[in-house]
């Protein structure tokens, strides 16, 4: 019936946006932070405030906010282009160090400039406590305590999605009876919170969100395996 096939559609509409909510991955500080000592960390002052061979990149991404977000990331990559295409903030960059050339880093994709740049900000701002790795400043957070906080956002969104699943799929099920005594269909039977439960829909629903969630886990575990 068509009530069946809108509480199958809607189940799945709300496991979508709790997977998306869910599972969208975060930026990765630690990656950063290894970036920033590989690729950063000869031309630039590691407590982020200091100038060195290059300028401090504490509140680099403040310094460029009237630009394009991608601006940044192409001065990232090849700053001599940026500066030969005449943008403005490049120049400005370039007449004040002149003639220190940035290293290019055309390999870079945009999620590690992004976990370079979270790195930076954290330790420029003070989020986080120090550590003895030599770095001047606060180190980030461990993978460990930013993982038990999702968690415990994510179980309270499973939890939140499960009570409005199990909503929708008791006022579907009340507009099938309606309909069914509207019909003159004898008997007309209302089904249960067990019928429910135990419908092929709502099987097939927690089957899909386990081999999701068991998917996401095992190649997630296997990412920080290595």
């Amino acid at each position: 019936m068509i009530h069946k096939s809108l509480i199958n559609n809607l189940l799945i509409l709300v496991f979508s946006v709790f997977s998306l909510a869910a599972f969208g991955q975060d930026v990765d500080i630690d990656a950063g932070k290894a970036l920033f000592k590989a690729q950063c960390n000869q031309c630039h002052a590691k407590d982020m405030k200091s100038k060195l061979t290059g300028p401090a990149l504490g509140g680099v991404e403040e310094r460029w906010a009237d630009y394009p977000p991608e601006d940044l990331y192409n001065w990232i990559r090849n700053s001599q282009a940026m500066i030969s295409a005449g943008h403005p903030r490049a120049t400005e960059l370039w007449n004040e160090w002149k003639p220190t050339i940035m290293n290019p880093f055309p390999a870079l994709t945009d999620a590690e400039i992004d976990n370079v740049l979270a790195y930076i900000n954290q330790v420029y701002t003070g989020v986080g406590t120090g550590g003895g790795d030599g770095i001047t400043g606060p180190v980030c957070v461990t993978p460990e305590e930013a993982g038990s906080d999702n968690k415990l956002m994510f179980g309270i969104l499973l939890f939140i999605l499960a009570l409005l699943a199990i909503v929708l799929a008791r006022i579907i099920a009340n507009l099938n009876y309606l309909n069914e005594s509207e019909g003159g269909k004898v008997p007309a039977r209302r089904k249960t919170l067990v019928d429910i439960l135990t419908s092929k829909g709502v099987i097939g629903f927690v089957l899909f969100a386990l081999i999701v969630i068991g998917g996401f886990t095992t190649v997630n575990n296997a990412i920080n395996l290595g």
